[in-house]
């Protein structure tokens, strides 16, 4: 009987456990993302009375405002599709998506310390959300947009030193004041999938822009391939696999080597670092990760080091085999470069303010993390800057200033290459790095180069 009551009491105490962890989690651990939530009443009733913030530009010029109708609220975005995949879209319908959900509880003028329950009482006066000012220099992503043309594919334009977005346009785009309209379409297959935002969700693989990253694991591994001198002979052969290299035939350093894209020279470099130390560049560049960041990101797609097989590691060194990486993945490794060997943090919210203007919340810079040492960030830097200036990139020189880049044709089993070009300017002093990708669009150089160029005329030499 004992025994039984003792069980008993086991089974009453472990349930009562699990109601107290469940409480918790829901309460505690998940609560920001229920109260966030677009299907959560109690924000519906707050929204109703409340007029949301703005969202502006970093100039403050407005992307996102609401507008009073009869029945109370409707979202206006001014720039429609320019804008985008950064503001998203708000439906009652269908729920939000961008800033517009991940800002969502500053735009109802509430703040992490702040729930609903204070404000139910108060719902029958009107409330004013905060702003939300961003680091979007709207211009410079207009012209982005625009440079992109009708073309599938996405444009990442960062500040190296401190991380901010200046622009993030991705294409085939959607009108978010005709979310509800259109809805249909958008989520219909073969039309593009304009909804995805290819700037940090998109996945591809990064072709020879990846080069920069073999480079800087190679040095790391042994500095005496500074100085090397490779002999190429057009081609490379790992286990009966042939990597062709017809473009690049004869005896090329290091320089040289990035500056006209060899292949056999980088398969090389990456065979001798070996699968461990390869993977462990590419995890230190942030490759192998989740980009944190106001947006919705993906992981980058990177064979650990016991599926790095000689052919495997051969096409990976190279920027092909399994690896997908997003646009956003790429533009930090060339704001690293960029920074001095130092990888910052991305992001897209600058400040928030009251209705009247009061700042109550202000982004600082996240502290710097030293991926390569400033010895082997000052090789790079040279090698990228031989790309454009002799090399593959020439197409996104630009007179008066110094411009350091890569450019990557990255071949993929569904149609043409896509057209990469990563890089950063001027050189002595980088304002901007940017990271460019064509879907489809052939030679990088050629295709990604002239876009790299004039948004590096419009952040430099416009702004003078």
């Amino acid at each position: 009987m004992r025994r039984n009551l003792r069980i008993l009491t086991y089974l009453l105490i472990f349930n009562f456990l699990i109601v107290i962890l469940a409480i918790t989690y829901w309460q505690v651990i998940k609560r920001d993302a229920i109260y966030a939530h677009p299907r959560n009443k109690r924000l519906y009733a707050l929204e109703a009375k409340t007029l949301r913030g703005q969202i502006l530009d970093r100039e403050g010029k407005v992307l996102a405002y609401s507008k009073k109708v009869d029945h109370g609220y409707i979202r206006v975005f001014p720039e429609g599709e320019v804008t985008a995949h950064l503001v998203g879209y708000n439906s009652a319908k269908y729920g939000k998506a961008g800033l517009e959900y991940s800002a969502n509880t500053y735009l109802l003028g509430l703040n992490s310390e702040e729930t609903v329950f204070p404000f139910l009482p108060d719902l029958q006066k009107e409330r004013y959300g905060y702003d939300v000012l961003t680091t979007i220099d709207l211009p410079l992503q207009e012209l982005a947009y625009r440079l992109l043309g009708e073309r599938k594919g996405a444009v990442v334009v960062l500040r190296p030193q401190t991380g901010e977005v200046l622009a993030l346009v991705s294409k085939p785009s959607y009108n978010p004041n005709e979310v509800e309209k259109n809805w249909l379409f958008l989520q219909k297959e073969g039309n593009g999938s304009p909804l995805l935002n290819r700037a940090t969700q998109g996945m591809y693989p990064p072709g020879s822009t990846l080069k920069v990253v073999t480079g800087a694991g190679a040095l790391k591994f042994n500095p005496a391939n500074w100085t090397r001198i490779f002999n190429a002979p057009g081609y490379v052969i790992i286990r009966g696999n042939r990597i062709d290299d017809s473009h690049v035939v004869g005896k090329v350093g290091f320089v040289e080597a990035l500056q006209r894209s060899s292949n056999y020279v980088f398969v090389t470099l990456g065979l001798e670092m070996g699968a461990q130390n390869f993977y462990d560049i590419m995890q230190v560049f942030g490759l192998t990760d989740k980009t944190p960041f106001e947006l919705p990101t993906k992981k980058g797609i990177v064979a650990g080091p016991g599926e790095l097989v000689p052919e495997a590691l051969a096409e990976t060194a190279i920027g092909q085999g399994r690896t997908l990486v997003t646009p956003l993945h790429m533009a930090l490794v060339a704001a690293t470069v960029a920074n001095g060997g130092n990888k910052v943090a991305p992001y897209l919210i600058k400040e928030v303010r009251r209705h009247d203007g009061t700042v109550i919340s202000q982004t600082t810079p996240a502290q710097a993390q030293r991926v390569v040492s400033p010895d082997i960030n000052r090789k790079l830097v040279e090698a990228m800057r031989a790309v454009v200036e002799k090399g593959t990139g020439r197409p996104a020189r630009l007179p008066g200033i110094s411009v350091a880049g890569k450019t990557g044709s990255a071949e993929n089993p569904h149609g043409e290459t896509h057209a990469w070009f990563i890089g950063f300017a001027p050189v002595e002093n980088p304002q901007v790095a940017v990271a460019i990708i064509v879907e489809n669009g052939g030679t990088g150089g050629q295709v990604a180069g002239p876009i790299a160029r004039e948004l590096f005329r419009a952040a430099i030499i416009d702004k003078r």
